[in-house]
């Protein structure tokens, strides 16, 4: 869904999604129905200030057990969306400050509200994705789930160059 800045009024532009055509399905499989909430307001002929809510459930895997697990994304942002003055040279990237980095910058004054979403959403995934914070994760031979059976491996002791030391120390007990 593509929104001009010209279909945004003074009083602003609500808009809710309970569909899934915004969820980036292509990368995550979606369960249930995903609610998506914005606010768009205009701030002059090249700002428009964005307010949104989202929520949806993500089924992911896990990354140590790659059991899929059920994830619960919810999350409220805000985002300046500001229309690029073609005649106008960038600073270095060195020199921006912080609040020019919660600001998108547009070649063209159309808002891709599917595609801010779709961020959103990535954003709002966890950088390690864990069904349980005390996830065993599988057995590094044998590939067994450590979380729902025990590993059948024989127990193994490596030579180590301190097994003397364990000898020396059990002799003067």
């Amino acid at each position: 869904m593509k929104i001009l800045f010209e279909e945004i009024t003074a009083d602003g532009l609500r808009l809710t999604m309970d569909d899934s055509s915004w969820f980036p399905s292509e990368d995550l499989a979606l369960k249930g129905s995903p609610w998506a909430r914005i606010f768009l307001v205009r701030k002059g002929d090249r700002r428009v200030f964005l307010e949104g809510e989202i929520r949806a459930k993500a089924v992911l895997d896990c990354d140590r057990c790659l059991d899929p697990f059920e994830y619960v994304i919810e999350d409220t942002f805000e985002i300046d969306l500001e229309l690029r003055d073609p005649r106008a040279q960038e600073p270095p990237l060195h020199e921006y400050d912080l609040s020019v980095m919660d600001t998108i910058y547009l070649d063209e004054p159309i808002i891709d509200i599917y595609q801010l979403l779709a961020q959103q959403v990535y954003l709002g995934l966890p950088n390690k994705k864990l069904c349980k914070d005390d996830c065993l994760g599988l057995c590094a031979r044998c590939g067994a789930s450590l979380n729902t059976e025990n590993c059948r491996c024989p127990k193994e002791t490596k030579d180590s160059p301190f097994a003397v030391l364990i000898g020396v120390v059990s002799n003067k007990k």
